[in-house]
């Protein structure tokens, strides 16, 4: 019986690919063309093709109508047979649901099987893992457009970086693939195998250089040598955002003459140097950064943090002790990625993902449980997620609510009762300023340290009413 995994499409920012990105599906070398069969939304006509990222599969579906107009799906499925082994069987299905336009990969249990893919579905759930849009390509004509993660696509359809897969456009008049209405270049639906109408064996990355086709072809490079320019460093290295173009701090991957590589860092020492070739040396400890495998002296090797700038001051990685900006150095973020987003939390903002920034969170342990504030989710222990208290002070204590264990106790400048008590006796007092970052509250150390201050509430008087003393524990 197959099983139906349904990806979510879900809103945010994606980079969809440029038009010169696209990479048409082919046949004995011959761009794939399907005529005008009649069928609307789901008659696929002209070229189907195909993209990639470092982070996403693309695929781009020519038809004849919207198959969403107005916002509404129509009902229908469209995507992509996928032959993984070139035996002519098909071993998944990728594609669209008319069903809310989810994102679904069908696969067939036990052998592939030629186009019999009817039967019932196990629906699972996995959030943000794909993406659609819509493009008017004019003449009432519309480009369905899909974009699944390739962590996605390589656990739940077998498709990694290297593998060779046939692809087959392919669209059906219901969402359990129960009826086909159009296969990409097979007019009558009566093709005698999957291999004789898919398109010519193709990888995402077939060299696994790091670089995918679409950006080997913009760069020049050969996309099944690693090393285009044979110097010794693979391509992905020496394009090393892998752009297809020579950027700030990467070397020309068809240029043997740039790839020597002193410590064997993965950067090389012509980037390591000065614009003048001359030494530079990050961290003072007397060897030249293109002989020193950790140029900031961090405790991070320069082949872990890189040439990036994620924090844009001009310095990359490799020579940044505080590489994300977030006032949080290097050596104590690490190299772990906490909220598992595939960033290490010296290249985070908010390693938690908690929506607080780590500049904001501070790098103490206001618990004392052993996890700094930044990599807690819930920074004062009091049960409650940091997501969900935030960076407001509900109770006017100075202290924001994600490190008050008791948000409730304090009194504000307001008419109505905070918590169960009534702060009235308080009103006209001036509201406490919340520091920018928590590292600036008193009485909070990485390790404990001694009580907290009352602030400006112990000024006001607050033992009128028996507000009990707060602790930073």
């Amino acid at each position: 019986m197959p099983t139906l995994l349904l990806l979510l499409a879900v809103p945010g920012a994606l980079a969809w690919p440029g038009d010169d990105a696209w990479v048409d599906l082919v046949r004995d070398g011959t761009p794939l063309v399907d005529a005008d069969d009649g069928l609307d939304a789901l008659d696929v006509v002209g070229r189907a093709a195909w993209s990639a990222d470092d982070r996403w599969w693309y695929l781009r579906l020519p038809l004849a109508a919207d198959p969403a107009p107005g916002g509404t799906w129509t009902e229908g499925a469209w995507g992509a047979l996928l032959d993984l082994d070139a035996d002519g069987a098909v071993e998944a299905w990728l594609g669209v649901t008319g069903t809310g336009g989810d994102v679904v990969v069908a696969v067939p249990d036990g052998d592939g099987t030629d186009l019999r893919l009817i039967g019932t579905w196990t629906v699972t759930l996995t959030i943000d893992a794909a993406q659609t849009r819509t493009v008017d390509l004019g003449e009432g004509r519309v480009a369905l457009d899909l974009a699944v993660r390739r962590t996605v696509l390589a656990s739940e359809a077998g498709v990694g970086a290297s593998t060779p897969v046939r692809w087959l456009v392919a669209t059906a008049s219901d969402a359990t693939l129960a009826s086909w209405a159009d296969l990409f270049g097979c007019a009558d639906l009566a093709c005698p195998a999957v291999v004789t109408t898919a398109a010519d064996v193709v990888a995402i990355d077939a060299d696994e250089d790091g670089l995918t086709l679409p950006v080997e072809r913009r760069a020049g490079t050969d996309p099944l040598v690693a090393d285009s320019d044979l110097g010794g460093l693979a391509d992905g290295f020496e394009d090393r955002d892998h752009d297809g173009v020579i950027g700030p701090w990467e070397t020309d991957p068809l240029d043997p003459s740039d790839d020597a590589d002193a410590d064997g860092d993965t950067i090389p020492d012509v980037v390591e140097k000065g614009p003048g070739g001359e030494d530079v040396h990050s961290d003072g400890d007397g060897r030249p950064d293109h002989e020193d495998s950790d140029s900031d002296g961090d405790g991070l090797s320069d082949a872990v943090e890189g040439v990036a700038d994620p924090d844009g001051d001009g310095i990359p990685a490799y020579r940044d002790p505080d590489s994300d900006g977030d006032g949080i150095p290097d050596a104590q973020d690490g190299v772990l990625d906490p909220d598992d987003d595939g960033l290490p939390a010296f290249l985070d903002t908010d390693s938690d993902d908690d929506g607080i920034p780590d500049a904001v969170e501070g790098s103490k342990d206001f618990d004392r449980d052993g996890t700094p504030n930044h990599v807690d989710t819930d920074a004062d222990g009091d049960g409650v997620p940091d997501a969900e208290e935030g960076t407001a002070d509900v109770d006017c204590d100075g202290r924001p609510d994600f490190l008050d264990d008791d948000p409730l106790d304090g009194f504000c400048d307001t008419d109505l009762p905070r918590g169960d008590v009534d702060d009235a006796p308080f009103d006209g007092l001036p509201a406490p300023i919340v520091p920018a970052s928590a590292d600036d509250l008193p009485g909070c150390a990485t390790t404990g340290g001694a009580p907290g201050s009352l602030g400006w509430l112990a000024l006001s008087g607050l033992a009128l009413v028996g507000v009990r003393r707060r602790r930073c524990r």
